[in-house]
């Protein structure tokens, strides 16, 4: 249920105590934002790493998740996608800043 982070890799934490500590000193260095982006019209793109899964049933662990903002400040959210490994959030990240960028709609 627990995963951390480490690198690129992710690793399953089953002692809740030793991922809440984790996800403590992650969250404060920032280690848990793989990639972000604002763009031209201010929209803010973010990926991060959840540390929980997010699935919901039957899928791999989607444990990875690319939201787009109104803008950084103001956290209305118009997008959001959600990827099983650090490649495909990072994959799933650029694909949509490049599609933002010429002026395409999101895509799942």
């Amino acid at each position: 249920m627990y995963y951390v982070l480490e690198g690129q890799s992710v690793r399953q934490e089953p002692d809740v105590v030793a991922w809440a500590q984790w996800w403590e000193a992650a969250t404060e260095s920032g280690a848990r934002r793989i990639a972000a982006h604002t763009l031209p019209d201010g929209r803010w793109l973010s990926t991060v790493f959840l540390g929980i899964d997010h699935a919901w049933g039957g899928r791999p662990p989607q444990l990875f998740e690319t939201m787009l903002f109104g803008s950084e400040a103001g956290l209305e959210e118009t997008y959001c996608g959600r990827w099983a490994t650090w490649q495909e959030a990072m994959d799933g990240h650029y694909r949509l800043l490049r599609a933002l960028r010429e002026g395409r709609a999101p895509e799942a």
